[in-house]
């Protein structure tokens, strides 16, 4: 699994894209550069590729990273919100 998210920087959202190759639990979390859990999700998902949009338009600007997890395998993003 090689995660990529485009654009980032970004400005209000960004998409997260990974693959998975067998359907599979799938935890996500967007957390603060302090490690404050902002969102959360945990559901099965299909075998192929996965887009995951984010919207931050909420958010101030600053570090954030997203965290995917299938089975043992843990994958983080660093994504950079910007004005």
């Amino acid at each position: 699994m090689k995660p990529l998210a485009y654009p980032n920087p970004f400005r209000q959202e960004t998409t997260v894209e990974f693959t998975i190759p067998v359907a599979a639990q799938t935890s996500l979390a967007l957390t603060d550069e302090y490690g404050k859990v902002l969102r959360e999700e945990t559901k099965l998902r299909e075998a192929g590729r996965q887009q995951i949009m984010i919207n931050a338009e909420n958010l101030p600007e600053g570090i954030y990273y997203y965290k995917i997890r299938i089975n043992n395998e843990i994958k983080t993003i660093r994504l950079m919100k910007t004005r």
